[in-house]
């Protein structure tokens, strides 16, 4: 194995430190409801989505994601 382990390795991450990282992002539901999220993965862990489709429904690579889409809005 070559080099080293990275020194944050299994620390939990602050909240603080979660909330620089998370992105806001516009999730509109099979309903229509327009719903503003500071926390994609926290929100899909919530709602039974999978992190990765919605992500794809974002970059445009699938239309939806058991009907939920997902923008992500630029950092005001």
């Amino acid at each position: 194995m070559k080099g080293r382990a990275a020194p944050n390795k299994g620390v939990p991450m602050s909240e603080e430190q979660k909330n620089k990282m998370s992105k806001i992002w516009k999730i509109i539901t099979p309903l229509n409801e327009i719903m503003m999220i500071k926390n994609l993965g926290e929100f899909c862990r919530k709602s039974n989505l999978t992190t990765a489709n919605m992500l794809k429904v974002a970059a445009g690579q699938r239309s939806h994601h058991k009907k939920y889409k997902c923008f992500r809005e630029e950092d005001a």
